[in-house]
């Protein structure tokens, strides 16, 4: 599972050889991969070029899934709103990789983001359940752990200011070709909320969401189709950010209508 901060890897299974079996296909895969002797693995599922029939193609089967995941406009609209919060932090990137910047990526600079952020200094282990725990601990040090040293060079997560705060931000997507009014498109009015350190505050936009949008009767949801800004509002709360967002998204909402989602938020 891909956060924009972290990736984790979750094994489980009642029977403890086959637990034993995939934990060591995993922990192998992430701290002894073959990407460092099969140059191979990054053409297939990075980038290369394909004969293209005039001119030579990018293909891969990361920057493909990557340009049919950025061609949803929902998607589209998740990466404006990090990038206008977060700015040039690892919140504000693509975590699948941008299809425009994907073939920038070289082979050498693949091999040291693996090698300084795929590091045991850098990763969290969580064994849970009925299971000899210190087993486990002792058979992950001696047969992945021990031959690495300790880093001190890893990256730390800090608060940050908004970029552009209280600015209008516009960007594209692609439409249907029998998208019948073009006139429409997607708004968000989005506000920071706190830390992810903080379970009562979670708990309490949890709620508040709720409340606000995503019922019938929701006052927030009703103002804005209402008003006629949208046909559809929605809320979106990512806690899995250290700091967390509140997004106000109005769907298919009329450009000319569109500030009056200021007013109502």
């Amino acid at each position: 599972m891909t956060y924009a901060d972290k990736t984790m890897y979750p094994i489980a299974s009642c029977n403890e050889k086959d637990f034993h079996n995939m934990m060591d296909v995993y922990l192998d895969a992430v701290f002894y991969p073959n990407i460092y002797t099969k140059k191979g693995i990054f053409l297939q599922e990075g980038w290369r070029y394909a004969d293209g029939g005039n001119s030579p193609e990018i293909t891969g089967v990361v920057f493909n899934e990557m340009k049919g995941a950025l061609s949803d406009p929902e998607s589209r609209l998740a990466g404006v709103i990090a990038r206008s919060m977060f700015d040039n932090t690892t919140y504000g990137m693509e975590s699948g990789g941008d299809p425009d910047a994907i073939a920038d990526l070289t082979y050498e600079a693949f091999l040291d983001f693996h090698r300084k952020y795929y590091h045991p200094s850098n990763a969290y282990f969580y064994l849970y359940g009925d299971m000899d725990v210190f087993s486990c601990l002792e058979h992950i040090d001696t047969a992945y752990l021990s031959n690495f040293n300790v880093s001190n060079d890893l990256p730390i997560i800090t608060e940050t200011n908004v970029p552009n705060a209280m600015e209008w931000i516009s960007a594209t997507y692609p439409a249907e070709e029998n998208e019948n009014d073009l006139e429409k498109g997607y708004f968000a009015y989005n506000i920071k909320v706190g830390k992810c350190t903080d379970p009562k505050r979670i708990l309490a936009m949890q709620l508040v969401g709720y409340l606000l949008l995503e019922t019938n009767a929701s006052p927030l949801k009703n103002a804005l189709r209402d008003a006629d800004v949208c046909e559809e509002a929605e809320g979106y709360f990512d806690s899995s950010t250290y700091e967390m967002i509140y997004s106000i998204i109005a769907k298919k909402g009329k450009k000319q209508k569109c500030r009056k989602i200021q007013k109502h938020c």
